[in-house]
């Protein structure tokens, strides 16, 4: 019922979940058993069978659900800005937040904890990229079960402090192979590649100080900083110092580039999934055709701003 009365926001970045996924979503509160927070997952919350949905709350951004007995509204902006009487008292702490940042997910997690009773379990969900900052963050370990989000051009994954047998196994929406493996390796290559980005970065960052002031070390350099820099190996460039605007094109330029890349990253999934489901027909291939042809439109919008922005800057 949420699914066909509710529309997605997009000012707010709302993205549902699928039926299906809802209603894993839903088993595994119900398995925990206790009071669940269902913390920017409304379509979780308004799935609930009563006697669960008396017994959770929703805290969400979103006033249009106000009038509901278990709303609170949060912003996470204000992480510990939730009522007093609601600290460590859930069972169960369903997390899906708009944006999948770690500026944002930090906040989250200050209210996860200030949720979560001891012993509480958690289930979150984010892109597969977030998997070590989720473990950092709350001690979350990804699960084969991906969820699906019929309007969202990424996969997420998701993440959780305990096992579940019902998150073992692999979403028939998503996957129709096993996608860990394939996980594992893109990993070690997003290291390798992580590495030289932010190497390149840093290169850039401090040639930018020799732009903008010569070959002489800025005055607000400690000299112990810029030893710790030589090679652009393990060192920070104190941003205290700001980059001069040939740096901050360069800048721009490397965020446009990384936006591309990403967004032709993101294409691979969703078209071998619908060439896959292709031959099977029915709504499995409609969803998976509607997907792809949204990562393609992102990365047709991403390679616009590129050529927008080159051509602004002849």
């Amino acid at each position: 019922a949420f699914l066909t009365t509710t529309s997605e926001r997009q000012d707010l970045n709302q993205y549902w979940f699928s039926t299906p996924t809802i209603s894993t979503f839903v088993e595994e509160v119900l398995a925990a058993g206790g009071k669940a927070a269902l913390v920017s997952t409304p379509s979780v919350y308004f799935s609930l069978p009563e006697a669960a949905k008396k017994n959770s709350y929703v805290l969400d951004f979103d006033r249009q659900w106000a009038s509901d007995p278990g709303y609170i509204f949060y912003d996470f902006n204000a992480p510990k800005e939730v009522p007093i009487e609601l600290h460590g008292q859930f069972d169960f702490v369903l997390v899906d937040p708009p944006f999948i940042t770690a500026e944002v997910w930090k906040k989250y997690a200050i209210t996860t904890r200030l949720l979560l009773k001891h012993g509480g379990r958690v289930l979150c969900t984010t892109i597969a990229e977030n998997a070590d900052m989720m473990q950092a963050l709350l001690g979350l370990h990804p699960n084969r079960y991906r969820p699906s989000i019929p309007n969202l051009v990424y996969q997420y994954s998701v993440y959780t402090n305990y096992k579940s047998e019902r998150l073992d196994i692999l979403n028939p929406e998503i996957d129709d192979e096993d996608w860990t493996a394939a996980s594992k390796d893109d990993r070690r290559a997003d290291d390798r590649r992580e590495i030289m980005e932010n190497s390149s970065q840093i290169a850039i960052a401090y040639a930018s100080r020799t732009w903008c002031n010569g070959p002489n070390v800025p005055a607000d350099v400690s000299p112990d900083l810029v030893n710790a820099n030589q090679g652009y190996v393990g060192g920070v460039v104190p941003e205290v110092v700001p980059l001069c605007p040939a740096a901050e094109l360069l800048m721009e330029l490397r965020g446009l580039l990384n936006a591309m890349k990403r967004c032709a990253q993101a294409i691979n999934v969703p078209l071998q999934t619908a060439i896959r489901r292709r031959q099977a027909g029915g709504e499995a291939a409609t969803a998976a055709n509607a997907k792809a042809s949204m990562a393609l439109d992102a990365a047709d919008s991403a390679v616009s701003d590129l050529v927008a922005w080159l051509s602004s800057h002849d």
